[in-house]
C-alpha cells in the first residue's frame, strides 16, 4: 500500500512539473508574435491580423530599425495589406516597412516630416502612395524596389531626396519633383525604366552619380540652368534619350556622364565647362553635330575616349568651335 501510495504522489508530482514546464514555452510562443506595443518614445503599434492592418499612434518620431533589428511588427511582414499612420507621428522609421511583399495601401499624415532610410524598400505590391506637403526629406532608398509604383508626386516642401531613393521602381512612368528640392542623392532614379521624362528643378547645382542611369525610355529632360556639375553615369544608358540642354553654368561633365545615350543627335559644350570625363559620351552612336563653346579646346584632349564610338552610326559628327575656343 505504501509502495502504491508512493507511487501516486510520483505519478502527480510528475504531471506538476510537467504543467509548469510547458506552460513558460506557451507564454513565450505567445508573446513571440505581439499584436501591440511601443515604437517610438511616444508611438504605438497595433495589428489588426483580421484586416491586415497596422496602425501607428502617438507623437514625435517612430524608432529606427534596421535588417537585423526589425520592426517589432517584422513577423507580420509578409501579411500587412494597409498602414495607416495617424496624425502626431514625425517620422517613419529606418526600416519600418522593409519588404512588406503584400503593402498595398499607406496614410501618411501631414504631420510627417522625414521618411527615413529604407522605410518602404521593396514594397512591391505598392501602387500609389501621397507624400504630404510637410515632408521635408526623403531617406536614401526609401522607396527602392517598389515595383508597382507607377506615379510619385514630390512636394515643393521636400528639400532632399535621398542615395536611390526611388530606384528600381521599374513602372515609375511619371515623377514631379517639387520646386523646393536642392540635393537628388546618387542613383536615386536608377533603373527607373519606364520614366519618360523629368524636370530639375532651379534650386538643383549638382546632378549626382547615376541619378537616372539605365532609364532606358527616359526621352525628356529639363536640367535647371544653375546645375555647375553633371557628375559620373548622371545619364548613362538612356538610350531613349533624345535631346539634352547642358547648362550654360556647367562646369565639369564625369566620367560617363551620357555613355550609350544612343540617340542622342546634338550636344552643345557651354563655354564654362573645364573638365570633361572619360567616355563622358562614349556610345553615343546617333551623334550628328557637336557644338563645342568651352573655352580650351584641350579639354577634351586630355580625355581621349570622351567620344569614344560616338557617331558611329550616323556617318560621322560635325564640329562646330565657338568663337571663344582657344584654337
Amino acid at each position: 500500500m505504501v509502495s502504491k501510495s508512493i507511487k501516486s504522489v510520483c505519478s502527480l508530482l510528475l504531471c506538476v512539473l510537467l504543467l509548469f514546464s510547458v506552460a513558460p514555452i506557451m507564454a513565450i510562443c505567445v508573446e513571440d508574435n505581439p499584436t501591440s506595443g511601443s515604437c517610438g518614445i511616444n508611438a504605438t503599434w497595433d495589428y489588426n491580423v483580421s484586416t491586415a492592418t497596422l496602425t501607428i499612434s502617438g507623437t514625435g518620431a517612430m524608432s529606427n530599425y534596421s535588417t537585423i533589428t526589425t520592426a517589432p511588427w517584422g513577423s507580420y511582414y509578409d501579411t500587412i495589406k494597409t498602414v495607416i499612420i495617424n496624425s502626431g507621428v514625425t517620422s517613419i522609421g529606418q526600416y519600418a516597412f522593409y519588404r512588406c511583399t503584400n503593402l498595398i495601401s499607406v496614410t501618411i499624415p501631414d504631420s510627417v516630416r522625414e521618411i527615413s532610410k529604407s522605410a518602404f524598400y521593396d514594397c512591391d505590391n505598392l501602387l500609389s502612395i501621397s507624400i504630404p506637403d510637410h515632408v521635408k526629406s526623403i531617406g536614401d532608398h526609401a522607396f527602392r524596389g517598389c515595383t508597382g509604383l507607377t506615379r510619385i508626386d514630390i512636394p515643393d516642401s521636400v528639400t532632399s531626396i535621398g542615395n536611390a531613393a526611388f530606384s528600381y521602381c521599374f513602372k515609375l512612368s511619371e515623377v514631379s519633383i517639387g520646386k523646393g528640392v536642392i540635393s537628388i542623392g546618387d542613383s536615386a532614379f536608377m533603373y527607373c525604366k519606364s520614366l519618360t521624362s523629368v524636370t530639375i528643378p532651379d534650386n538643383v547645382t549638382q546632378i549626382g552619380q547615376g541619378v537616372f542611369a539605365d532609364c532606358t525610355e527616359l526621352m525628356n529632360v529639363t536640367i535647371s540652368q544653375n546645375v555647375s556639375v553633371i557628375s559620373q553615369s548622371a545619364f548613362n544608358a538612356c538610350t531613349a534619350l533624345e535631346s539634352i540642354n547642358i547648362p550654360d553654368k556647367t562646369k565639369s561633365i564625369g566620367n560617363y556622364a551620357f555613355n550609350d545615350c544612343k540617340h542622342l543627335t546634338r550636344i552643345t559644350i557651354p563655354e564654362k565647362v573645364e573638365s570633361i570625363g572619360n567616355e563622358a559620351f562614349s556610345g553615343c552612336t546617333g551623334l550628328v553635330e557637336l557644338i563645342f563653346n568651352a573655352k580650351s579646346a584641350a579639354t577634351s584632349g586630355h580625355y581621349s575616349k570622351v567620344f569614344y564610338n560616338a557617331g558611329t552610326l550616323s556617318g560621322g559628327i560635325a564640329v562646330v568651335f565657338g568663337d571663344t575656343v582657344e584654337k
